[in-house]
């Protein structure tokens, strides 16, 4: 599930024209964590799932909803326009 977390992620990241070098620097980690974190080759704590939410302006419970889909299903080419979706009702 790390894997599919790490794709949504990286998705609502690209959404905001955000650069991992910047999201990484608000979560107080380097450049190398963030990306190994949007690859799905960590897993997360609650504590950094719920900073990356809020600096993502989406709220963790979507992002593992978000996630759970990909697993059901397999696919993962809706996420973008999911994650544009969600974060416009924010």
């Amino acid at each position: 599930m790390k894997n599919e977390v790490g794709i949504v992620i990286c998705a609502c990241r690209k959404h905001c024209k955000l650069k991992q070098n910047y999201v990484a620097h608000k979560l107080g980690i380097n450049v190398d964590s963030f990306a190994n974190i949007e690859k799905g080759r960590v897993d997360l704590n609650t504590e950094k799932l719920f900073a990356i939410a809020q600096l993502l302006g989406i709220r963790a419970h979507q992002i593992l909803a978000l996630a759970e889909e990909i697993v059901e299903t397999g696919e993962y080419d809706w996420v973008p326009s999911a994650v544009k979706r969600i974060i416009q009702l924010h």
